[in-house]
This record gives structure tokens, sequence and C-alpha cells, in this order.
């Protein structure tokens, strides 16, 4: 299952007023095969790398940046025992 974000964008107006414009704005990813943007805002991860979200709305712009990882789960170590003689 893909990891995803939902990005909230805020528009902050001159009188002080902030709205939630989140479903208004409009998205983009610099790389698709790293991270896509629905026309919602959601974030879902392709790939590993980066990129950036582009938002805009009413000709104002901000970003998020992206970093897909492939977290480690862990490791093996061979072999699980030793046992070693001194040599005289």
């Amino acid at each position: 299952m893909a990891a995803t974000q939902q990005l909230t964008v805020t528009a902050h107006y001159g009188s002080g007023k902030s709205v939630d414009v989140t479903e208004s704005a409009t998205y983009s990813s610099t790389n698709e095969s790293v991270a896509t943007v629905s026309a919602t805002g959601l974030i879902t991860a392709v790939g590993e790398g980066t990129a950036t979200i582009n938002v805009t709305y009413e000709g104002a712009s901000g970003t998020c940046a992206v970093t897909v990882i492939d977290p480690l789960e862990g490791i093996d170590v061979e072999p699980s025992s030793a046992v070693l003689e001194l040599e005289e």
C-alpha cells in the first residue's frame, strides 16, 4: 500500500482573514516517478527519491518538499554464532 499525505493550503489576506483553500488550489509534482499529487492535494508515494509539490492559488504559490524512502525492516547476521579457538 502506498504512503499518502494530505496537504492543507491556507490563504492569508491583508485584512487578517485566513481561509482554507485546499480544495481550490492547483497542484503539480516535479517528479511523478517519486510522488504524485491529486487535484485535492493528496500526495501519494510512487518510488524512492525526491520531488517538489508546487501549489498555486490566485497567483500566490508555495511548495512542499517530498522525500520517499524505502524503510529498513531489519537485517540478518550470518553466522548467528561462532566458536573460535586460540592458537598456541
